[in-house]
């Protein structure tokens, strides 16, 4: 933390940190904090700031970043291309991945069971209506299950393509 606006008091959270000229380092624990500054000229102000886990956060407070306007809503952000929502993207991708390639083995294995009914016909005689009717049932069900998981998948895909365009966003503030 470097802060350059002489006779302006610091103040992290509930701990008092000194006037300015002001140089140093501070252990924080991940999570929001609030920095608050008071110069006579200028008031308090308060600036918004979140630590994420093993992160570094430089802070630079010198005259001009008082005297802009207060950004309560944009929390102070350390480094371009960190997001929380990494890792729920990356999961998302991966299950819908794992949902489309369920709804591919069973489209596989129905089409399998249509092409078993179809040689039954072609090479009996009289035809196994018995296995027409077992193979048919459960090459639909294997079919409607695939539909449902390639719809999973497509879901899920959609909602990940959101969430990257989210990160996107995020990371370019």
């Amino acid at each position: 933390l470097k802060a350059s606006v002489l006779g302006a008091r610091l103040r992290l959270d509930d701990n008092e940190l000194g006037a300015a000229p002001l140089d140093t380092t501070l252990d924080l624990d991940p999570g929001p904090h609030q920095l608050t500054v008071t110069s006579a000229a200028r008031g308090p102000r308060k600036l918004p700031i979140r630590v994420e886990t093993a992160q570094t956060v430089t802070i630079d407070l010198n005259a001009a970043v008082l005297d802009s306007e207060p950004e309560e809503s944009r929390p102070v952000r350390p480094h371009q291309g960190e997001s929380k929502l990494q890792r729920p993207a990356w999961m998302l991708l991966a299950a819908g991945g794992v949902a489309l390639a369920g709804g591919l083995v069973l489209g596989l294995a129905a089409r399998n069971d249509a092409a078993t009914v179809s040689q039954a016909a072609n090479t009996s005689s009289p035809p196994p209506f018995a296995l027409y009717a077992e193979t048919e049932s459960r090459g639909k069900a294997l079919a409607a299950t695939g539909y449902v998981f390639d719809a999973i998948g497509a879901g899920a895909l959609v909602s990940d393509l959101v969430l990257w365009l989210m990160i996107r966003e995020e990371t370019r503030r």
